[in-house]
């Protein structure tokens, strides 16, 4: 089910454009697979930024809490601004995994972090690429500059 789920990510960003050669880290893969489980679990109708950067900066352990810590944010500060963002907060709904489509907005940051994976001539999309795609977001971007979470000082972490 799981992978499924990514298959479907894959193939709505295939549809955007973007070349089907890209695969996905499994980190980055378990990425989009939490934020599936987040808006199933908020019963919103759709994934979008907000989702996905809660499961990479909500994450126990992994690279990403590790990076804002270099940065010298407060992780639990970013998770804050972030959960601000998603919506159905605080309202558990009680219902199954089931498929979500990206918005087109996840779409987007998708894209880019398919690029960059491209530039940097890999055929997989890592979980800071995601991390970095997201700081060009609108709003996930401008909550994480509330931490002074930039594309600059991600790429410098």
């Amino acid at each position: 089910e799981m992978g499924k789920i990514v298959d479907d990510v894959n193939r709505l960003v295939h549809l955007s454009g973007t070349p089907p050669s890209i695969q996905y880290t499994d980190k980055a893969a378990s990425a989009i697979n939490s934020a599936v489980a987040i808006a199933c679990s908020k019963g919103d109708h759709e994934v979008s930024p907000a989702h996905l950067a809660l499961a990479l900066v909500d994450s126990k352990g992994g690279m990403i809490p590790q990076i804002i810590k270099k940065i010298g944010a407060n992780n639990a500060q970013v998770v804050k601004a972030i959960r601000v963002l998603v919506p159905g907060n605080g309202v558990v709904a009680q219902q199954p995994m089931r498929m979500l489509p990206a918005n087109q907005a996840l779409l987007s940051v998708l894209a880019v972090a398919h690029r960059d994976a491209k530039n940097s001539r890999t055929s997989l999309v890592s979980v800071d690429q995601l991390l970095l795609s997201l700081a060009s977001e609108r709003d996930v971007g401008g909550a994480f500059m509330s931490s002074n979470m930039t594309s600059h000082s991600i790429k410098a972490a």
